[in-house]
């Protein structure tokens, strides 16, 4: 069967690696840092099965709040051309994106150049279905979903459209006097449902992809057009 290749994505903090640690069942050893400024596309692929299905999970890095400067294009370039490379080549493009935002969070430009930078520029204007897990709502109430009934319409005042949503929580929390429980163990076992519900539904049998060349070359005019910052130099 084939693989079905997820790309994870979001700024710094928001839950990127906690959320893939939720389909693995246990620790991460080498989460991706995402503490470097501009936007990196350095990535960590992480194999999972869920219902008979083999995922790749890529933790990615993309832009970060309050970067600063710009990363060094040529190494920029060649973690781009690397994931490229290992999408195109491994398992045959990508089949979903997941972006990854933690509240309470804003609406950023930062947040809004993640999106448009990786469904629009690196997914040639919008060939792959991108879903949003929303992090950090252990204390949403009256349900975790009611953030996304309080904050849907800003989305989608910027055309920022997600075929599905989750709202959830990637920790469990303290543990509880005795040690036996967690604070959040509820919520935390209900979230774990919740996203490999998500992927399931949402991820297509089939991937998308172009050749190397073109997919590189591609990306790259796209981000050259678009950014309105310095977050990436180019020689």
């Amino acid at each position: 069967m084939p693989i079905r290749n997820v790309v994870f994505f979001g700024s710094s903090g928001s839950g990127k690696s906690s959320t893939i640690n939720m389909f693995l069942g246990g620790e991460i050893r080498a989460p991706i840092s995402s503490g470097a400024n501009g936007c990196t596309f350095e990535s960590k692929a992480y194999d999972t099965t869920i219902k008979n299905t083999p995922y790749h999970l890529y933790d990615t890095a993309g832009l970060n709040e309050g970067s600063e400067g710009a990363v060094r294009s040529k190494d920029a370039m060649e973690n781009l051309k690397n994931l490229i490379r290992s999408l195109s080549s491994e398992s045959g493009g990508v089949n979903l994106l997941v972006f990854v935002f933690r509240s309470p969070g804003r609406l950023t430009d930062i947040v809004e150049e993640n999106y448009r930078t990786f469904y629009e520029g690196f997914c040639d204007n919008n060939k792959v279905p991108i879903v949003m897990i929303v992090t950090g709502l252990e204390d949403e109430v009256p349900t975790m979903n009611h953030w996304w009934e309080k904050n849907r319409e800003k989305f989608e005042e910027k055309k920022i459209r997600f075929a599905d949503v989750a709202c959830i929580t990637a920790t469990r929390g303290k543990a509880t006097e005795d040690n036996q429980r967690h604070k959040n163990d509820e919520e935390y076992d209900l979230s774990v449902t919740l996203v490999k519900e998500l992927l399931v539904k949402n991820c297509r049998d089939s991937g998308w992809k172009k050749s190397d060349k073109e997919w590189i070359r591609g990306s790259l005019k796209w981000i050259r057009k678009h950014f309105r910052r310095p977050v990436w130099s180019f020689t």
